[in-house]
């Protein structure tokens, strides 16, 4: 936004965690988001000749490693002056991340989206469901305070009353979740959907923040591939899906309202278990 409203062009020129592994590694771009996406702008010339002496500072704990933009948050608020600016920041927040996450053509083939649709029987109506657990159960302001499947069920009940359906794709980084769901009650009332493949839920299983597991991004490993994938995968279907409930204090509950508004050009039905929309993961109430 500040790229935008300054008239800059913005290019990716820090370092993705989960960019760090042998399948972007192999293609001489470990670390780089353009790994997975298209170049966000048309400078990649200058880019390169920029960061050609660059080095991404040394940041311990992998979450904030550009001490002006760790505290002053300013920007996450600018709009725009003329008609994009009258729109409201959460349009504006939508269509860029639109832009930002078009994939490249070698992306779309390694996940085979509609191949993989078809295999799980992923098809509208249809709810999605974000159930955020994983390190967050054991970290940050969240800690010790997920919900289990079952808090979720009167929301996906009114949702299904409301817009008729019973097929609900759930999006969770924890197999606990996923078993629970062939518990007969619950199974007798929803038709769960998820993807078993490009699964990344037992890397996910830890006591530490993703972002701190420096163990899982290198450039000998896949694991960061794998988490990529697999994220990507989760975020692209529940932006298919017509209503959402998801967690607000989540970058992929907020990424998949965003798209899915971007997409369908309205804002769809949701429900938040947490908070409301924001802009920005340190501006999120609960």
């Amino acid at each position: 936004t500040e790229g935008y409203v300054k008239g800059k062009p913005f290019v990716y020129g820090g370092r993705l965690n989960y960019a760090t592994n042998s399948h972007c590694a192999a293609k001489g771009v470990s670390g780089d988001f353009e790994c997975y996406v298209q170049p966000f702008s048309s400078c990649e010339s200058a880019k390169k000749r920029a960061f050609a002496r660059w080095r991404a500072p040394f940041s311990k704990n992998n979450r904030c490693a550009i001490g002006r933009l760790c505290n002053d948050l300013s920007q996450f608020k600018m709009l725009p002056s003329g008609a994009f600016g009258k729109k409201g920041l959460f349009w504006l927040r939508s269509a860029m991340v639109m832009h930002v996450m078009r994939l490249t053509k070698e992306t779309q083939a390694l996940l085979a989206l509609d191949q993989l649709k078809e295999r799980i029987g992923f098809k509208g109506p249809i709810i999605g469901v974000h159930v955020r657990h994983g390190d967050a159960c054991h970290t940050t302001l969240r800690k010790g305070m997920c919900k289990g499947i079952g808090v979720y069920l009167p929301h996906l009940r009114t949702l299904s009353e409301k817009y008729g359906t019973r097929r609900v794709y759930i999006a969770t980084d924890d197999a606990a979740v996923i078993k629970s769901l062939s518990s007969p009650t619950i199974a007798a009332e929803f038709d769960f959907i998820y993807v078993t493949e490009m699964d990344a839920r037992a890397l996910m299983d830890g006591k530490q923040l993703i972002e701190r597991r420096t163990d899982l991004y290198r450039d000998s490993s896949a694991s960061g591939h794998t988490l990529m994938m697999s994220a990507l995968v989760d975020l692209l279907l529940l932006t298919e899906t017509d209503a959402l409930v998801g967690h607000f204090l989540s970058n992929l509950s907020r990424l998949a309202l965003e798209m899915m508004a971007a997409k369908k050009g309205y804002l769809p039905p949701y429900i938040s278990m947490d908070g409301p929309w924001c802009p920005h993961w340190k501006m999120c109430v609960t």
